[in-house]
């Protein structure tokens, strides 16, 4: 070999592995840092063994395709004549120069390689079917149609769904590539004849080896069609686009027989169509390919036909016994079957004493908004510019011996906040690396100037209850918008948190991260993170780390991609840490006959807790339901991934709670699956709606109260119903979270014979208010918008009460504060400074000390004294004036003088201003 061919060599070489390095490089740093990543999260186990089911299916189904492409490319060419003409130069009459043996078979193995990684590729993602049809659990309960049980739908169905795709695809690209090898190859050729003196095309001529090869293709087609109509009939199961989900009477007996009678036909064809082209008996050949129009024809007719002719006039009746499997399999799927209805007088009044008798209750009221006190946490104790409050959160904690509702949101970090000039490499990856500490409050109490009263705040943490609600970890490593991957122990100090004109720092002392370590380990995470400071940086030492995965639901789903999780991470004090907590769900399209609800399918179940250690990133997958036969299947699939519900700490069970997305879903199904009987169901006879209040949906909301029939206090989830497009409240429903009630849901029904208010009915009677009209209209106007919170229905022993907390914030932006409660109860309306002086100007003054404050109390039982009933603190003469100078400022808009409007408007302001000096001094 002469220099010059060593040389070209050397450089095809190179050449060949610099592009393989470009193109796969990366996914091999992102493997190899994923190993080691999923070692020190402790679920390596785990990672390994679905990496191996992903990788064997995928070297599976890609050498399948391999193999059957070169197989069936090499017979096609050998199947095809040493000369010919091409197809396209019999059409064209351009000459084509026909391609050597030699250089088809290297386009057909590159292009065999490329098209089997790429089917190899989309079958490795399909590792969750897999393992799910290997590990199945069984749901001892089988559908009313075709007697399967129903894991044989979720488990099975998937994976031969798989199965026939995968086959499909190569049948498929095996035809394209014998036909693009006869084309150009010369095996096909055309058939002339003479027509008026023009030379016209008038078939094909095919030799008698090509027409094997074509023969045995297309008996593969048609039986992987036929195996397709097989599995049609069981996707029928859970599809539905008419009355219900599920099949239906034109379903159960026209299309599903059909679809049976399809998959023979499709047989019969394989042989017939096989049998034709191989013998190249053109009659054989069509009857085969006519029995398959005709099979589709038949399928795609007359199950319509069935469903106008016979089923349409007699709908309720023929399809009442479908009606009642659609019923019954959407309230298993949705866990609804375990939902308890209770009963409900609807004319039970309340008394003073009835008030009295639940201050758990009163005392717990939230009167704080996640958007208005979401932007008081930002504008009051975000402290820095680089510092973020996500969320708010809503928990439940013993303090000073009482169960107190609270709402908390922690204080993570965000670089991008960080001035223009402080944007660099090492602030954004080595310095700004944490939040710091939270902000935590009971909902129900104000401050005189109508801010949140705060339990902890500032930084360092200030906490007025430390036996309660210690932070003994207070830095944030981990959080809801920490994306970024940052180095800790470097050379370089972390910034903790500002003091005064100060600032501290620290060094992280976690188990979390990956050690840098050697100089590989560097090359593989810059390759990974595309960054080449990693390797040029002398900050970074061989005991720094890097923290992967800092956002916590990407944190949790990589570990486990087969859950689906709630919206609505957490955040909760535990023996002194901040963990975060999740709720996971087990989901899936397929039950038969369930309803689907967006991308929660139509199965959902909360079988899995989730906790993350803000400060160190540790992941723990707690079994709560692991009876529950998608969880099982999992955690027989992967054992070392789940925990017991038993190993679940005290500490954090006392903060579990049903998630709101979950009770949404399942108050969204219960309005319509309460109807248990098919007549009244397909009636839509007895309808319910969740209220929409000021054009939006309710939204399910926690809060502490005594339930009808109980003793004590407890934390629960709830939402009230209204007749479906009637004002009037139909039901409430609520869910218990804590201790061993945990999970259960109640309804309770108002007679539908009685009229009892619903919230659109409250929000009306505020709205026709005169009083209050009028103060909203006199607020507008004086350079602050009134914003009005949630309506939350409370119910108090057997009865209700609304309440509405009404918020003031300056034009300017600046906070808003709490500065008025309504409370409405049947006919009454009552708008006050406090809770307390509202209560008591409908129900009379109480007969002890209520926990709702305008000014900051020193215990959750600081003593407080409410307005007298129906002052309000307001004086008459100075809200008389006001009125006078508002008309005449009117009047002045009218006529066009507007010097005097100006003029009416100042005065008007300075006698507003009176008004609230003297509306404070009556609340002291």
């Amino acid at each position: 070999m002469s220099g010059n061919d060593r040389s070209k060599n050397i450089l095809k070489i190179v050449a060949v592995s610099g592009v393989l390095l470009f193109l796969f490089g990366k996914s091999a740093a992102f493997l190899l840092t994923d190993i080691w990543w999923f070692d020190t999260v402790g679920y390596q186990a785990v990672y390994l063994a679905t990496l191996q089911v992903s990788v064997g299916i995928g070297l599976l189904c890609g050498g399948a395709t391999f193999i059957t492409l070169f197989f069936v490319g090499n017979k096609a060419l050998r199947s095809a004549p040493i000369s010919g003409q091409p197809v396209i130069s019999q059409l064209t009459g351009l000459p084509q120069q026909m391609p050597s043996d030699r250089q088809v078979r290297a386009i057909l193995a590159l292009g065999g390689l490329i098209l089997s990684f790429m089917h190899g590729m989309w079958a490795s993602t399909k590792w969750p079917v897999v393992l799910k049809f290997i590990n199945q659990v069984s749901f001892d309960k089988a559908d009313p149609i075709l007697q399967h049980d129903i894991s044989y739908y979720l488990f099975s169905i998937p994976f031969f769904d798989f199965l026939q795709t995968a086959a499909r695809t190569i049948v498929m690209l095996s035809i394209i590539t014998a036909t693009v090898i006869f084309s150009t190859r010369g095996a096909v050729g055309l058939q002339r004849k003479f027509v008026n003196g023009q030379t016209l095309v008038s078939g094909l001529t095919v030799n008698d080896s090509v027409r094997k090869i074509a023969a045995v293709l297309a008996a593969c087609w048609l039986l992987t069609s036929a195996v397709g109509h097989l599995l049609i009939r069981y996707t029928l199961m859970h599809n539905g686009d008419g009355l219900i989900s599920g099949p239906t009477y034109a379903d159960v007996y026209a299309k599903i027989p059909l679809q049976t009678a399809s998959a023979l036909t499709a047989l019969v064809a394989a042989v017939l169509v096989s049998v034709g082209i191989y013998k190249n008996r053109n009659r054989i050949l069509m009857t085969g390919v006519g029995a398959v129009i005709a099979a589709t024809l038949v399928s795609s007719v007359y199950p319509g036909l069935l469903q106008k002719l016979k089923v349409l006039p007699n709908e309720a009746r023929m399809e009442a016994p479908f009606i009642g499997h659609h019923i019954a399999a959407t309230r298993d799927a949705f866990g609804l079957s375990s939902f308890e209805e209770r009963s409900l007088p609807g004319d039970a009044g309340l008394s003073r004493a009835d008030i009295d008798a639940n201050q758990g209750t009163i005392q717990n009221v939230r009167l704080w908004d996640h958007g208005p006190l979401l932007d008081t946490f930002s504008q009051l104790q975000e402290i820095r510019p680089y510092y973020n409050f996500v969320s708010v959160d809503n928990d439940r904690y013993m303090i000073d011996g009482e169960l107190r509702q609270i709402m908390l949101s922690p204080r993570e970090i965000s670089a991008d906040q960080l001035p223009e000039q402080a944007h660099t490499w090492v602030n954004e990856t080595m310095t700004y690396t944490h939040g710091y500490g939270l902000t935590l409050g009971p909902v129900n109490e104000v401050t005189k100037e109508g801010l949140p009263t705060l339990f902890i705040k500032d930084l360092p943490p200030q906490i007025q209850y430390p036996d309660d609600l210690s932070i003994t970890r207070p830095e944030i490593y981990f959080g809801e918008s920490m994306d970024q991957p940052v180095f800790v122990n470097t050379n370089h100090e972390e910034f903790d948190y500002p003091t005064g004109e100060e600032s501290q720092y620290t060094i992280y002392a976690g188990d979390g991260g990956l050690t840098m370590g050697s100089i590989l380990s560097r090359a593989l995470l810059s390759a990974r993170l595309d960054d080449l400071m990693i390797l040029l940086s002398n900050d970074l030492t061989n005991e720094s780390k890097v923290l992967l995965y800092r956002d916590i639901s990407t944190r949790v789903k990589r570990i486990a991609p087969f859950l689906k999780l709630d919206s609505n991470p957490y955040m909760a004090l535990i023996d002194g840490r901040m963990v975060w907590i999740l709720d996971a769900y087990t989901t899936s399209n397929r039950y038969p006959y369930s309803e689907k609800i967006g991308s929660f399918g139509n199965y959902l179940q909360n079988s899995v807790k989730v906790t993350v250690d803000a400060y160190d990133g540790a992941v723990s997958f707690y079994a709560i339901h692991p009876e529950e036969p998608i969880l099982a299947t999992w955690m027989q699939a992967l054992p070392s991934l789940f925990k017991s519900a038993d190993d679940l700490p005290a500490s954090v069970r006392a903060h579990l709670r049903v998630p709101e997305d979950l009770f949404a879903v399942q108050a969204h199904m219960f309005a319509s699956y309460h109807m248990t009987d098919a007549q009244i169901f397909y009636n839509r006879e007895d309808e319910w709606e969740v209220p929409v209040v000021d054009r939006r949906r309710m939204h399910p909301y926690y809060t502490v109260m005594k339930l009808p029939g109980e003793d004590t206090e407890e934390f629960i989830l709830m939402l009230p119903f209204v007749p479906k497009n009637k004002p009037n409240l139909a039901a409430w429903m609520v869910a218990r979270n804590d201790g061993e009630h945990y999970g259960e849901t109640y309804v309770y029904k108002f007679p539908k014979d009685k009229m009892v208010y619903g919230p659109n009915m409250m929000v009306a009677r505020i709205n026709q208010n005169d009083e209050i009209s009028e103060k909203l209209s006199l607020w507008d106007q004086r350079g602050s918008s009134v914003l009005l919170g949630t309506m939350l229905v409370i119910p108090v022993e057997e009865s209700l009460i609304y309440i509405q907390p009404l918020y003031l914030r300056a034009d300017d932006g600046s906070i808003p504060e709490l500065k008025r409660v309504i409370v409405g109860y049947e006919e009454q309306i009552a708008m006050e400074p406090t809770l307390d002086g509202a209560l008591a100007t409908i129900f009379g003054d109480k007969n002890q000390n209520i926990a709702i404050s305008e000014t900051i109390p020193t215990t959750p039982n600081t003593p407080n004294t409410p307005n007298t009933p129906n002052t309000a603190s307001m004086s008459t003469t100075t809200a008389s004036v006001a009125q006078q100078q508002l008309q005449a400022a009117e009047a002045a808009a009218q006529s066009g003088d507007w010097a005097n409007y100006g003029k009416q408007l100042d005065q008007l302001r300075e006698t507003l201003s009176t008004l609230l000096e003297e509306t404070e001094a009556s609340q002291e």
